[in-house]
């Protein structure tokens, strides 16, 4: 736990000095030589912090151990944690923990709890019977997920008072609780699962007070504990003000009737309200406090039949009056059923008709029971036709003489999109063939009906989808005479078990669960007061105001509403405890709208029509019952708003229904408008009939679907053949069972198994006290199977009964903190001090010797002495070596059963640890064939068989030969006329011992050698001192002992089949190979330098030759002009010749001219491209008349050569081009060489209109 906690410090340091930013990340590993180099040091300083942070923190201070002290035994400090407290720092709650100040905090961490855990608090007063008052300061967990239960009592086994989650007490949300128990004792109850976790829970406590210690706005009577309010307060904890915000200034304050009286036009608790306005109010009278029950309507009565109650067993009915709002539980006769919830009823002719449900969270029935309300007598032996679904969360309502019965969740089946019926009449239940849209079933979705039109709404519900939520805000409409679906516009507001009426034209959906967070919280909350308002007409959502001025607590799930007296009344509910409240919501007055501008005022949550003919405003309704034509009145106009989407960019069936004033129509999507009632299609999208079935069972069932690949597919006709579904997971009954399979959950103290994605559905109220997946949880079924006493506090229902005799021998129990309890006949948990001494019984912490009767402690310390009976540990509690069996409680060690071939096994299974390789089996009884080991291990042992001529090498380093101490090999020859030679070389010292055994000679095995402390061994076994005919029958066996593992070996067998020695052949073959081509690059390197000298030497003569030819200069200017000889009447010039070369005969020279290229009209040079070239041609020499006479002898007697002087040198320039532009012969007049022509040399000044020059 330490270095776990430690070493995670170490990653957090390295984390955050690595990965400052994005940015920095960037930088250190981009592509730089330079920026690598620091990468690699920043993460070397990393690791060397880590270190030093690890070493600081290896010992412990008092401000470390947050709830415990920092022990000081060792060297590094360990923190020794108080009672209640456990963590490396002392900072999380763990085990049970006992209270018994009058007052005090409890809290779950430091900081955020943590998952995975269970803790327990037990506040003991002291006193029997006593008031223990627990206010939550602040409280925040996973909804639906970790919850904290709180018992009145001593135990799990006392009546359960609260069951708290989610944010209750958490940023915005601020919900009052306060639990108070009456026995004396409160047991709290801390469970938090692997996912994600909160900040957790802080609880005051005091015993004896009155509730919210009468807030303080009144005194606590310290004999009955209640309290006398202060004359402006009112309620049971003084916490209601009389006259909230002083009436609002419209209104009186009257100190004795403790309310305020309003002025003419307001209304309201605290005369804030137009009297058109709606407001709530909160009534008198008390409710019977319950979840999700069944309500039926009769006149001025409203029967709330079941629910889910704290502790219940047979199901109760409640009698509401709403008229005088008196209630009372009504006795009922016959044959009672069991307390369930999530279940549906309806009252026709006089008779409650009550179906499905949840029994307590153990299982989902199917049942159908009749409660006659004139008798209030449960009838016995409902008979009908057909068989309904086991369903819980579903809704249902009256048509005609049909029960009409929708969505649900089965266990069977899944989420149901199914509309089940039952006839009255015929008594028969049937499936009735809905058209329309294809809707998603839903669990805890709400059905208001509009009488009038014969129309159900069903909004939202809980759902398993591929969304990030499993809520949906979808909202249907069903026609109960056509049986046809439609979809209406989504609320954006997703929800289950939240309520649902219709008050005139519009419905209105209260409160529900809207949490949605499955990773992180978000915001999302469990319990929410939202209140919307769905105008049927105007097919608009709208949210009303929620909030009581004075109440902060109205938020809840599981409640039920229904309208009487144009008012909605919301009973009771669900907010960690049963509401004892009812919540009425008066609408706005159409009445005090005295014309008809204000009357056809649009107004959220009020539908009102102008009566014409009474000249008067009144409810939709109200016009609608009394049947006026609509000539006679005025309807409030809807907003004209066009859609956000036009309907004829939709392709899809289902998207198009989807999409408010959207419709279907001709195999197209269209708006509403432009659908004809005659001839359009019915709103039916056949490609999603099967698709939304997720479910094999029901896809299966469904017509034309069959289930294939893990989904629902649609069968092809003429298939009749039915996909293989499973088994489901409420078809398994035992923990192992049940998380055998992958996708099942098993909830222990309901003994029950669910699919994993129905969790929520099936334990909305915490029924499910913990859950466990994988088959290696499953926890025991009863508190006598746990041995020690640590492993039974670990289960909250057992406590821990010691024997006496100072040995750690002990019981575990059924129990509670006073003592062991049993069952009796009514099924209540009783303490009986006879099933363990007071003194004996352990509860809270353990004996402090736990020796598991094998030995005694020294000094009445908690360490034990010299374990006896074969045990070993600090506290015996684990078999001797060589010993197995379970020796915790006194239990017995046995001797391992090895075979001879190892003293060593497991010391629960008692499964052997073979100390010779290949031998194998729980009780070394047998050998490895597989891998080549044969033998008898019951009679002998077992041996390697070893191929002739092949070398084998044997690793024996994992995990499996840990405790290998031999190994034994054998072989046979090959051949009879062939010496055996035979080699062993080890990486360490082993003992050897080689036997042989052979038919010619009596006896079993004969020893050849022994030999002790070796590592390398070799041997020849001659063919004529052992008889290697094949009918001799002769084996060699090699047994290698005395060693320890890791050990790896070569071993070989060898009959030579040839006298010459092969690796001697091999070595003289390239050792003379190796000479010759050594001697070969010898003189290859040395041929190489005489090459390179010969190539240096002639370069260097041909340089010098090189260096003494004449050179010379030449300087070109080139105008930036046109041509001449191409300009009309410009004198044409040939060119001069910036080099001649002369032919041997002197009558021909090579002469090299620049000729200037074509260019463009613009006069720019093309890129890559030159303005000139050279061009060279063979012109013939014209000497003049006085020279010809001698040039014959100037060219036998040659001028002396003067390198270096222009003047007196022939100068000869290569061409620049290898290209030569002109290929024609050219004459012109050139001096001989001795008086070459003169050559134009242009100085540094040219004129401005050259705009460049080059040098040759």
């Amino acid at each position: 736990m330490k270095d776990g906690f430690q070493w995670r410090n170490c990653l957090n340091i390295l984390t955050k000095i690595n990965m400052l930013d994005q940015y920095l990340m960037g930088f250190l590993f981009a592509k730089s030589k330079f920026r690598t180099q620091l990468c690699f040091r920043v993460i070397l300083m990393s690791l060397v912090l880590c270190f030093m942070v690890e070493f600081c923190w290896s010992s412990c201070s008092v401000d470390d151990c947050y709830r415990g002290v920092c022990s000081v035994d060792s060297h590094d400090g360990v923190c020794e944690c108080d009672d209640g407290w456990t963590g490396d720092r002392c900072d999380h709650c763990g085990g049970r923990t006992r209270l018994d100040s009058e007052s005090g905090i409890i809290h779950d961490s430091k900081e955020q709890y943590d998952t995975d855990r269970t803790c327990v608090w037990v506040v003991d007063s002291g006193r029997p019977d006593t008031r223990i008052s627990l206010y939550l300061e602040t409280f925040a967990t996973e909804c639906s997920w970790d919850y904290l239960y709180i018992f009145d009592g001593d135990s799990i086994y006392s009546p359960l008072v609260a069951a708290f989650s989610g944010p209750l007490r958490y940023n915005d949300v601020s919900m009052v609780h306060e639990v108070t128990t009456t026995s004396g004792y409160a047991f709290l109850y801390f469970y938090s699962d692997a996912a994600f976790k909160l900040e957790g829970f802080n609880i005051t406590y005091r015993v004896d007070g009155c509730p919210f210690g009468c807030s303080k706005h009144g005194e606590c009577d310290p004999v009955y504990k209640n309290c006398s309010c202060d004359p402006l307060w009112t309620g049971d904890a003084c916490d209601i003000p009389a006259c909230p915000a002083n009436c609002s200034g419209n209104g009186q304050c009257s100190i004795s009737q403790k309310m305020c009286l309003c002025e003419p036009g307001f209304k309201g608790s605290d005369c804030s309200v137009l009297s058109d306005e709606g407001y709530w109010q909160f009534e008198d009278n008390k409710a019977y406090g319950r979840a999700s029950p069944a309500v039926v309507q009769q006149d001025n009565l409203v029967w709330i039949v079941g629910g889910y109650e704290f502790d219940k067993k047979n199901i109760s009915i409640v009698s509401l009056n709403l008229d005088d709002r008196s209630s009372q539980e009504i006795t009922q006769q016959g044959n009672i059923p069991e307390t369930r919830y999530g279940h549906t009823a309806v009252l026709y002719e006089d008779a409650i008709y009550m179906y499905g449900g949840s029994l307590h969270g153990r299982k989902v029935v199917d049942e159908f029971h009749i409660f006659d309300v004139t008798t209030s007598t449960w009838m016995p032996n409902v008979t009908y036709d057909g068989e309904p679904l086991a369903v819980e969360g579903h809704t249902a309502v009256l048509y005609e003489d049909t029960m009409v019965v929708m969505f649900g969740y089965s266990p069977k089946y899944g989420y149901i999109s199914a509309v089940q019926e039952y006839n009255f009449i015929n008594k028969t239940w049937t499936i009735a063939k809905t058209t329309g849209a294809r809707v998603l079933g839903t669990y805890g979705h709400s059905s208001a009906v509009d009488p009038i039109r014969n129309i159900v709404y069903v909004h939202a519900g809980f759902v398993p989808t591929s969304a990030p939520s499993d809520l949906t805000d979808d909202l249907y409409q069903y026609d109960l005479s056509k049986k046809e679906w439609r979809v209406l516009p989504s609320s954006s507001q997703p929800r289950f078990l939240h309520s649902a009426v219709i008050l005139s034209d519009i419905m209105f959906v209260y409160g529900g669960n809207t949490h949605t967070d499955s990773v992180q919280f978000t915001g999302a909350k469990c319990l929410s007061s939202d209140f919307l308002a769905y105008h049927i007409s105007c097919q608009t959502w709208s949210r009303l105001p929620s909030d009581v001025s004075y109440s902060p607590d109205i938020a809840r799930y599981g409640h039920a509403s229904f309208v009487y007296d144009e008012k909605i009344f919301i009973y009771s509910g669900f907010t960690g405890v049963m509401k004892d409240d009812i919540l009425v919501y008066n609408p706005g007055n159409c009445s005090a709208r005295t014309n008809v501008s204000l009357c056809l005022e649009i107004t959220p949550g009020l539908s009102c029509q102008w009566d014409a003919a009474e000249e008067q405003c009144m409810l939709s309704d109200q016009m609608m019952e009394s049947a006026l034509l609509l000539g006679n009145s005025s309807m409030q106009q809807c907003p004209t708003t066009s859609p956000a989407v036009e309907c004829t960019e939709i392709d899809n069936c289902s998207n198009c229904l989807q999409t408010p004033r959207c419709n279907w129509c001709n195999s197209k999507c269209q708006h509403l408008s432009e659908c004809d009632n005659e001839v359009h299609d019915d709103v039916f999208c056949p490609d999603t009939v099967c698709e939304v079935v997720q479910n094999c069972r029901m896809c299966n069932e469904q017509e034309g679907c069959r289930w294939r690949n893990n989904k629902c597919d649609r069968n092809p006709e003429g298939d009749s053949s039915a996909g293989v579904c499973g088994f489901s997971c409420d078809d398994l009954h035992t923990c192992q069972s049940c998380l055998s399979m992958n996708s099942c959950m098993w909830c222990s103290n309901q003994q029950r198994c669910i699919d994993s994605n129905s969790y929520i559905t099936s334990f909305p109220y915490g029924l499910c006290w913990e859950w466990h997946t994988g088959i290696q949880n499953c926890p025991v079924t009863n508190c006598s199977l746990y041995l020690t006493c640590e492993l039974c506090h670990e289960d909250l229902h057992c406590g821990w009964c010691d024997s006496g005799d100072m040995t750690g021998i002990g019981t575990c129990k059924e129990g509670s903190a006073t003592g062991p309890i049993k069952l009796d006949d009514a099924g209540n948990a009783v303490v009986d001090m006879g099933l363990c001494p007071a003194e004996s019984w352990f509860f809270f912490d353990c004996p402090s010797c736990q020796c598991n009767g094998h030995s005694r402690c020294v000094n009445d310390t908690s360490v034990c002495e010299n374990c006896q009976n074969n045990t070993t540990g600090p506290q015996c509690e684990t078999c001797a070596e060589g010993y197995y069996g379970n020796a915790l409680n006194g239990g017995s060690c046995t001797p391992c059963q090895c075979n001879n071939h190892g003293t060593r096994c497991d010391s629960s299974s008692g499964r052997c640890q073979c100390n010779t390789k290949g031998v194998i089996g729980p009780t070394c009884d047998s050998c490895d064939i597989q891998q080549n080991y044969f033998g008898n291990p019951l009679r002998g042992t077992c041996f390697y068989n070893l191929t002739v001529n092949y070398q084998y090498t044997f690793n024996l380093s994992s995990n499996d030969d840990l405790y290998l101490t031999m190994i034994n090999l054998m072989t046979s020859p090959g051949v009879s006329n062939r010496d055996m030679e035979f080699e062993l070389r080890v990486s360490k010292a082993i003992n050897m011992n080689i036997t042989f055994r052979s038919n010619s000679i009596p006896g079993i095995e004969h020893e050849i050698v022994y030999k002790a402390d070796i590592s390398y061994y070799s041997a020849t076994f001659s063919s004529s001192d052992f008889n290697f005919e094949e009918n001799a029958n002769t084996t060699f066996f090699v047994y290698i002992s005395n060693f320890t593992t890791p050990l790896s070996f070569k071993v070989s067998v060898q009959q030579r089949l040839f006298l010459l020695n092969l690796l001697e052949f091999l070595v003289v073959f390239f050792s003379c190979f190796l000479s010759f081509l050594l001697f070969f690059v010898v003189g290859w390197k040395v041929k190489q330098r005489w090459d390179s000298f010969r190539r240096q030497q002639n370069r260097a003569v041909e340089l010098a030759v090189m260096a003494r030819r004449p050179f010379a200069t030449v300087n070109l200017v080139i105008e930036n002009t046109v041509p001449p000889d191409i300009v009309v009447g410009t004198k044409k010039k040939h060119p001069l010749a910036i080099s001649t070369a002369n032919c041997s005969d002197n009558k021909a020279q090579v002469a090299t001219i620049f000729m200037q290229m074509p260019m463009p009209d613009d006069g720019k040079v093309p890129f890559g491209q030159s303005r000139f070239c050279l061009a060279s041609a063979l012109v013939q020499i014209k000497a003049k008349k006085g020279e010809r006479r001698n040039s014959h002898q100037k060219a036998e007697i040659p001028e002396p050569r003067s390198e270096g002087n222009l003047n007196n040198a022939c100068s000869t320039l290569n061409p620049l081009h290898d290209n030569h532009d002109s290929t024609e012969t050219a004459q012109r007049e050139l001096v001989d060489c001795p008086t070459r022509p003169a050559l134009h040399v242009i100085q540094n000044h040219f004129p401005a209109s050259y705009d460049n020059a080059a040098m040759v």
